[in-house]
C-alpha cells in the first residue's frame, strides 16, 4: 500500500519533500476552510436571531450580542470588530463602545508555541538571541502576543510575536467578510451603505497588521522623529537584527499605562494617584501631553499614530508620554493637509456653507444623490460648533472637537454616507485623543495648548524658510514659499484666537476702521521695504560676490518684494488686531 506521502498528484511520479510541505498545506487548508466558513456562518446566524430578538425586546443588549459573535468567531473576524470599534461613521456610538472591549482580555498562547514560532522565523534558537525570555506574557492582542525578553548585551526589551497559523486565518476570514460584504450590497435596505467597500478597507488594514517588518519601520521612523521635537514624548525603539515578518524586537518601556490612570480617577483612588504624582506622573500632564503628541504628529510630521488606544500610552516617571503600538498609522498628503487648514479658515470667518464645502471634498467622493438633508443637519452641526466654542459659559464636552466629530459622523451614518479610511484614521485619532484628554482632565485649556503650539509651529516654519533663502544663494524657490507658509500658519492662529472662549464673533469693519488698517499698514510697510531691500543687499553682498550686476540685482529684489509679501501677510493681521 502506498500513501499520499509515496505517490505524485495524478502522474504517478514521486513528490519531493518541497510538494509534499505544499500538499501537505493545500490539504490542511481545504481542511479548515470546511470547518470553518460552516462554523462562521452557523455562528452569525445563531448571533443573527438572538440580535432580531433583543431588538424588539430589549435593544440595550443588541451591541453586546454583537461583541459576543466578534468573540467566539475569533481570528481574523474578532480584528474585524476590534476596527469597526474605531468606525463611529459607521456604527452608533454604544457598538463602537461595546466592541472596544475586543481590544483586551483575549486567551494567550502557550509559551512553547510562540518560542517555536520566534526560532523559526529568525533562525536561531531563543537561547541563543535573548539572555532571558519571559514565558508569562505581557499581553495578548488578536493578531499577537508581547513577551518580556532581556538580550544578551543586558538591554530590557519587549518581543511582539504573531500567533502561529494567524495568518492563514486572517486571509481566509477577510476572504468570508468579503463574500458576505458583497452579498449584503444586493440586499435593498443596505445596498446604499456599501458595505463592499467599507469590508475592503477592513480587510486590507488586517492584512496589513500582519507584517511586523512594516511596524518596526514606522517605529523607526517614529522614534526619530518624536525625539526631534521638544515634547517629552517618545517611541520605542526597534532591534533590526531581531524583527522579522513576523517578530518585532523593540525597547522595553516601564511606567503607568493612561488605562491605569483613567481606572485610578473613575474610582476616585487617592492613593494611586498621590503615588504617581511623586514621580512626577498626573492626570492634567498626561491630558496636555495627549493633546499636544497628536499635534505634532499630524501637524509637522504629517503622518500620526492612528490607534491612540489608553492601553498603548505608557506614562515613565518623569511624565514622559511613550507610544507603544504603530500597526495602524496614518498619514496626510499635501492636498488633504491643505484641506484641513482651508476647513479652519471657515470656521474662523463663521462660514458655514464653506465649511460644509470642505468637508465634504475631504471626506472623499460621495455618491451623486440628494443632499439637501445631510446638508441642513451639516450646517446645523457646523454653526452650532462655532457658536459653542465662542462662549465661554458653554460645557467643555461641547465645545470639544471631539464633540463636533462625533455630530458630523453621526449625520454620515444616518444619511448613509461613505468616508475614506485615510480620512477617517485622522478623525478617529483626534477623537480618541480629545476623549482621552477629557477624561482625564475635563477642564483642560485646549484652546491655549492649541495657541501655544501653533505660534510656536509658524514661528520655526518662517525662520527655517528664511534662513533656506538666505544660505542658498540660488534658493529663490525657498524663499518664494514664505508668504504661502506664514499665510497658512496665521489662518491656524486665526481658528483658535478668534474661536477663543474670551471673543466674540468680529464686528463687520466700519468706514473708520477700514482707513486706519489702511494707515498703518502704509505706514509699517514703508519702513519695512527699506528694511527688506537693505536685507536683500547685505543676503547677496554675503552669498553671491562676483554674479553679473543685472541677475544679482534682479534676484535680490524679487527677494525684497517676496519679503514684502511676507511681511504684507503680517501686518494685515496686526491690524486687524491692534485697530479692529
Amino acid at each position: 500500500m502506498h500513501n499520499i506521502r509515496d505517490i505524485g498528484i495524478g502522474t504517478g511520479t514521486t513528490c519531493t519533500g518541497s510538494d509534499q510541505r505544499r500538499l501537505d498545506r493545500l490539504l490542511r487548508g481545504a481542511a479548515v476552510r470546511l470547518t470553518r466558513f460552516p462554523t462562521l456562518a452557523l455562528l452569525g446566524a445563531g448571533c443573527a436571531v438572538a440580535f432580531l430578538a433583543a431588538l424588539l425586546l430589549r435593544p440595550a443588549a443588541c451591541p453586546r450580542i454583537v461583541r459576543v459573535y466578534f468573540e467566539r468567531a475569533g481570528g481574523g473576524v474578532v480584528k474585524v470588530g476590534q476596527l469597526l470599534a474605531t468606525r463611529y461613521d459607521l456604527l452608533p456610538p454604544a457598538y463602537c463602545e461595546e466592541l472596544a472591549r475586543l481590544l483586551d482580555g483575549l486567551r494567550p498562547v502557550p509559551a512553547e508555541r510562540i518560542r517555536g514560532r520566534v526560532e523559526a522565523s529568525l533562525g536561531r534558537r531563543v537561547e541563543e538571541l535573548f539572555a532571558e525570555f519571559e514565558d508569562e506574557p505581557l499581553g495578548t492582542a488578536s493578531l499577537a502576543q508581547v513577551h518580556g525578553a532581556v538580550l544578551r548585551s543586558g538591554e530590557p526589551v519587549v518581543v511582539k510575536v504573531l500567533k502561529p497559523g494567524v495568518a492563514r486565518l486572517v486571509t481566509m476570514d477577510m476572504w468570508f467578510v468579503r463574500a458576505v460584504a458583497r452579498l449584503l450590497d444586493r440586499v435593498p435596505p443596505f445596498m446604499d451603505l456599501r458595505i463592499g467597500t467599507a469590508a475592503r478597507e477592513l480587510s486590507r488594514l488586517a492584512v496589513a497588521e500582519l507584517d511586523l517588518e512594516r511596524e518596526a519601520t514606522h517605529l523607526s521612523f517614529f522614534h526619530t522623529a518624536l525625539a526631534g521635537d521638544e515634547l517629552p514624548h517618545h517611541a520605542p525603539a526597534p532591534y533590526r537584527h531581531l524583527c522579522s515578518a513576523e517578530v518585532l524586537t523593540m525597547e522595553r518601556i516601564n511606567g503607568v499605562t493612561v488605562r491605569q490612570i483613567l481606572s485610578a480617577l473613575h474610582h476616585d483612588d487617592r492613593e494611586r494617584l498621590t503615588a504617581w504624582a511623586q514621580r512626577g506622573i498626573t492626570a492634567q500632564g498626561v491630558a496636555r501631553l495627549v493633546f499636544r503628541s497628536v499635534l505634532e504628529q499630524s501637524t509637522r510630521h504629517r503622518m500620526f499614530n492612528a490607534d491612540p488606544h489608553p492601553s498603548n500610552l505608557i506614562v515613565s516617571d518623569g511624565g514622559r508620554l511613550n507610544w507603544i503600538d504603530f500597526g495602524l498609522v496614518g498619514w496626510m498628503d499635501e492636498r488633504q493637509w491643505s484641506l484641513q487648514l482651508r476647513l479652519r479658515r471657515a470656521f474662523v470667518r463663521g462660514e458655514v456653507h464653506g465649511a460644509y464645502r470642505l468637508f465634504l471634498e475631504s471626506v472623499g467622493p460621495l455618491p451623486g444623490r440628494d443632499l439637501r438633508s445631510f446638508e441642513a443637519e451639516m450646517k446645523e452641526a457646523i454653526r452650532s460648533y462655532i457658536v459653542a466654542a465662542r462662549d465661554p459659559g458653554t460645557p467643555m464636552n461641547r465645545r470639544s472637537t471631539g464633540a463636533f466629530l462625533m455630530s458630523t459622523l453621526g449625520a454620515l451614518r444616518r444619511h448613509r454616507l461613505p468616508m475614506s479610511t485615510d480620512v477617517m484614521q485622522l478623525y478617529r485619532a483626534i477623537l480618541v485623543a480629545d476623549m482621552v484628554m477629557l477624561r482625564l482632565d475635563p477642564g483642560i485649556d485646549w484652546l491655549s495648548e492649541m495657541d501655544d503650539f501653533l505660534v510656536r509651529y509658524v514661528a520655526e516654519q518662517t525662520q527655517e524658510t528664511i534662513r533656506a533663502g538666505a544660505q542658498d544663494p540660488s534658493g529663490l524657490a525657498a524663499l518664494l514659499s514664505a508668504p504661502s507658509t506664514m499665510t497658512a500658519g496665521w489662518e491656524w492662529l486665526d481658528l483658535r484666537l478668534l474661536l477663543g472662549p474670551e471673543r466674540a464673533a468680529p464686528p463687520p469693519p466700519s468706514a473708520a476702521n477700514e482707513l486706519a488698517h489702511g494707515l498703518v499698514r502704509l505706514v509699517l510697510l514703508t519702513g519695512l521695504a527699506a528694511l527688506a531691500a537693505v536685507l536683500a543687499l547685505a543676503v547677496g553682498l554675503v552669498t553671491a560676490p562676483g554674479w553679473p550686476v543685472a541677475v544679482w540685482v534682479t534676484d535680490h529684489w524679487v527677494r525684497a518684494l517676496t519679503l514684502l509679501a511676507a511681511t504684507n501677510v503680517v501686518l494685515r493681521q496686526w491690524a486687524r488686531r491692534f485697530v479692529g
